[in-house]
């Protein structure tokens, strides 16, 4: 600190305190510097996590995983430089890094769990995943979300491809589960039970009539006139979502189709008597499938 007839002249690193500038300053010439700037940074502490070592606008780079937050929220987004996961379990936190090869109807029935009991319990809650607003009957699933979800999030320098973002989230999870539960989680081809989607005739039983364009979905009907056969592949992949098998479509239909069933489409007795009239049929089959397999490692490390 610089300071003449208690004034102060400037604040400079000690590199500026040379006879030159000393010189200068005693003559009232002054001299260039640059000011000396402050950080407070506790070296024990994370880097800008409540300002500790400033606001975080230098931030390059940075992967954080953490446990649940304190709030009835969860889900996920992305740009184009970031992941953001919030309030998930285990699996789903992977099903977001394999975003490019899995979709959300997928987070039941691709997944493998290759580890002991105890981990599996960690994992995977196997009771009803919806609150009743009875806290005695809530409780038990309240405390596991407490323990066994999650928060990541990836911050780039700049934009990049999403597979390229899904592949260092992948790697993150990897890295951090390895240690603090001893899994990994990869995608692994496997065979395993499904349903499949056939046709049974080779007459078009299914071919739209060209009407107007028209979705119905409601307590007693599941209907599409003149609508993609892609979306009664999705509508059943759907339903079917929280149930053991998969449903794999090998049908090859591509046209856009007319078609009425009665609901609840995850009947699959009653679904499969009314596909037949449309010459479809979803048969139990074993395929290979892509799956994610979550299993156990050795740990270097622990961090429990």
């Amino acid at each position: 600190m610089w300071i003449q007839d208690g004034r102060v002249l400037a604040i400079t690193g000690g590199e500026y305190a040379t006879a030159e500038n000393i010189r200068a300053a005693l003559s009232g010439t002054g001299f260039q510097f640059k000011a000396k700037q402050e950080v407070r940074l506790e070296k024990d502490k994370p880097l800008f996590i409540n300002g500790n070592g400033g606001s975080g606008e230098q931030l390059l780079y940075q992967s954080v995983l953490s446990t649940r937050l304190p709030a009835d929220i969860g889900g996920d987004s992305r740009r184009k430089d970031r992941i953001l996961a919030y309030n998930m379990p285990l699996p789903d936190l992977y099903f977001v890094a394999y975003s490019e090869i899995f979709r959300f109807h997928d987070h039941h029935n691709r997944l493998l769990l290759e580890v002991s009991d105890s981990l599996r319990q960690r994992i995977l809650w196997e009771g009803s995943p919806h609150l009743t607003g009875n806290f005695a009957t809530d409780a038990p699933y309240l405390n596991w979300m407490d323990q066994n979800q999650y928060c990541y999030s990836l911050v780039l320098p700049q934009e990049q491809p999403r597979e390229v973002l899904n592949a260092i989230m992948r790697e993150d999870l990897n890295r951090l589960f390895n240690q603090y539960l001893g899994i990994k989680g990869s995608l692994q081809r496997r065979k395993v039970d499904c349903l499949v989607l056939v046709r049974t005739s080779r007459k078009d039983l299914l071919a739209s009539k060209g009407a107007p364009e028209q979705r119905i979905s409601d307590e007693q009907t599941f209907q599409l006139q003149n609508k993609p056969f892609r979306q009664l592949v999705s509508a059943l992949q759907y339903k079917y979502k929280l149930q053991p098998l998969p449903i794999v479509d090998e049908t090859g239909y591509t046209g856009n189709i007319d078609i009425r069933l009665p609901q609840p489409l995850h009947d699959l007795d009653q679904l499969r008597v009314a596909l037949k009239a449309y010459g479809l049929d979803l048969r139990p089959a074993r395929r290979k499938l892509d799956m994610l397999v979550i299993s156990e490692v050795e740990r270097k490390l622990r961090f429990e």
